[in-house]
Order: C-alpha cells, then structure tokens, then sequence
C-alpha cells in the first residue's frame, strides 16, 4: 500500500487547534490507484518517536476520489479518545496511518510521520517565553509608603532598578519600555504567524516560502504528492495530471505513440500528428500537474519563474535527513529545498539521489515535443516531454 499525504494543523487565532486536516492519494498492491471506493482508515497519534505510544486513536470511512485522493479531519474521527486533551508541548508526536482499501478492518500500515513546527506551536512557544511582569507592573503606582507596608525595609530591599526580580524591586521607565518593545515584538510574531496559517489554509492546506522574488512568486515547500520537502513526492510526464506505471512515448497523453506524433501543444507540423499544431506553448490549467491536483491558485512555473528563481537565488547543494538535493536561499533570506528526485522511463526510476529534473510549463518550441526543465546542472535544459519527473508548484500573492 503507498501513500503519500499531506498533514496540515489549523488554528484558531490564539487557541490550539482540535482538527487537522489529511490527505493522501491511496494505492492498491497493484501501485494502482484507489478511485471512487470507499475506505476505511485507522489513525493514531504517537508520542516521542516513530514508535511510540499511541495517545490518540480514531477511525474513519471515507471515500476516495477520481483520483485516488481521500480527505478526512483527524480529530473528528470515531474514537474512545479526547483529541483535546493531548498536550503538544510533551512531543515531537507522529501520525500513523492504517489502510483497509475494502472498508474493513483488515488495516495496513501505510506509515508514520512526523508532526513537524506549525503556527500553532510557534504561537506556544513565544507566549512561554514571554516575561512575567506580574511582579511589578500594576494599574496604580506605588509610593514608597506602599512599599514598606508590604514588609520591606525599604533603605535595605528596594535594591535593584537594572534587572528588578523581586516584588519589592523598583523597575525604571527604561526598563518598563524594552520590556512593552518586547512584547509588541512577540505580538508581531504571532500575527505573522497566523497570517501566514490563513494563507495555507486558502491555499488548501499546501505550505510555501516568500523568498522575496522581484515577482512576489511564492514557491510550495514540498514537490507535488510530497509531504516533507525532502521528500520526492510524484512523478508526471509534461502536460498529464495523474501517475502511471509506464512513461514512454507510447503511453504519453498527448502524442498517437511516438515523438513525431503530438496531439496538443505542437507548433511545429513536423512534430504533430498528421502534421497537427495549435501554438499553444504553456500549459493549461486542465493540463497542469500543480494545478490539477491542488488547485487554489497553485500552479507549475514558467520558464520565466524557473529563471527567475535561478537568477535570484543562492544555490548550494546540501543534505536534508539523508536527502540530497538543492538549497534555493532568496534575497529575504528564506531557502526552499528541491531534492535530487531523480525520474521515470518506461518503468524504472533512475538518478534518484543523483540528479534532479524539475519541470516548468513551457515547451521549447524550437523542439515541441521537448519541455523547459530546471536540472541539478545548475540550468534550464529543454528535455522529453514523456519522462516521468517532480514537480514544485508555485502561486503568486
């Protein structure tokens, strides 16, 4: 059983969430799609490792859809559990999915990940850091009269005007003022955090980074059907929306089984079936693997993008869990990670931690049965439209 999904934790402003949404594409013993079938799925969230006890469990049926995809709330399952009461500071916690494709019981382990940082437990994080000024800071002022009522000697313990610890202490307005700069800070924090889950959210649950682009292009932070940026996600043949067992020119959508013979997206008559064209030379949205599978304004990126991307970022080659592959850090300082993932011919997977081939959704016209791809050579290179490859979707503000 394979699936690849993805986990999105939503809040409400300063409130730990009670559902998170999940999806996966689900697929049978035969690496085919589930399509149009009702499900059952089993859900535990796990504590302390990839291993560890379960302190949540819950049951769903579910149906998939056209494409194989299911979408359920965890929290909102069937369960003898309280999803509230789990505490997310005790973590790092994990969910593990268990698939029965027949709607039973008969559950198997699809796999377990990891919940990673999310607005929500950045919000927890800065609010536990936050000082306590419960010690000195009042509605009314207090006089020295006050003070020494409270038991104090006040020449002997009314000491420390720097870094007051103390009740009795005496705080300065320099003090008092680092201190609401501190906190105004931290409020920024947080808005911005919850800005950005809005944004998620609208964007249908699919994470992205600003790298501060001249376009204002914002880039997704996992490849198309990944849910971890090292992760190599799915692998599409240029122009099609869905996964196959087979990439070649046979089994490619958009020819009548060979290079010389495209149906769409030709115009060249050299290269068309029956000496076909149409001019068009960047994809549709219907044709667009970004698009199709995630929609909410998400996309493939041009060529244009791709350059732009290249042009404005610092590129270096790195590891990631293990992973190898590319950091994109952009002119604001935030980086995306594109991993070596590698692609498909007929049905062999082939350079997956060597090499890397992301597609835009440009043609080369010169070649139309060739497409723009970004490559680990540091470069845009024009390559077969029929070899299965990754994708990073890309939306704009």
């Amino acid at each position: 059983m394979a699936v690849f999904c993805l986990i999105l934790s939503a809040m409400s402003f300063a409130q730990v969430p009670q559902m998170m949404s999940y999806q996966a594409v689900v697929r049978g013993s035969d690496n085919n799609l589930v399509a149009n079938q009702q499900i059952s799925m089993r859900v535990s969230i796990l504590q302390g490792s990839a291993d560890g006890g379960a302190v949540y469990i819950e049951t769903h049926s579910a149906t998939t859809n056209a494409n194989g995809l299911v979408s359920i709330e965890i929290g909102n399952g069937t369960s003898n559990d309280d999803f509230s009461t789990i505490n997310w500071a005790n973590g790092p916690y994990f969910v593990k999915t268990e698939t029965d494709v027949n709607g039973g019981e008969n559950y198997e382990i699809v796999g377990v990940s990891q919940l990673l940082s999310v607005p929500y437990a950045m919000y927890a994080q800065s609010a536990g850091n936050m000082p306590d000024v419960s010690g000195f800071l009042s509605e009314e002022s207090q006089n020295l009269a006050d003070v020494v009522a409270l038991g104090n000697s006040a020449n002997a313990q009314l000491k420390d005007l720097v870094d007051p610890t103390e009740n009795q202490d005496a705080a300065t307005k320099k003090y008092i003022d680092e201190l609401i700069a501190q906190l105004q800070t931290q409020n920024e924090n947080i808005e911005t955090a919850i800005e950005h889950l809005n944004e998620v959210i609208r964007l249908g649950g699919h994470d992205f980074v600003d790298l501060g682009l001249p376009s204002g292009t914002l880039w997704a932070t996992c490849n198309v059907g990944a849910s971890r940026p090292e992760d190599y996600g799915n692998y599409y043949a240029w122009g099609e929306t869905t996964v196959k067992d087979t990439y070649n020119w046979s089994t490619y959508h958009y020819s009548n089984g060979s290079a010389t013979t495209l149906t769409k997206y030709c115009n060249n008559a050299e290269y068309g079936n029956n000496g076909f064209t149409d001019n068009l030379t960047t994809l549709q949205s219907s044709d667009d693997a970004a698009a199709a599978n995630w929609g909410n304004g998400w996309r493939m990126p041009t060529y244009d993008e791709i350059n732009e991307l290249e042009n404005n970022c610092t590129i270096i080659q790195t590891n990631v869990n293990n992973i190898s592959g590319w950091l994109f850090t952009g002119p604001n300082g935030n980086s995306i990670f594109l991993p070596n993932a590698g692609g498909y011919w007929e049905n062999e997977l082939t350079n997956a931690g060597a090499h890397a081939d992301y597609l835009t959704s440009s043609i080369y016209e010169e070649v139309p049965n060739h497409a723009w791809v970004w490559t680990s050579d540091n470069q845009l290179n024009h390559l077969t439209r029929a070899y299965g490859r990754p994708v990073r979707a890309v939306c704009r503000q």
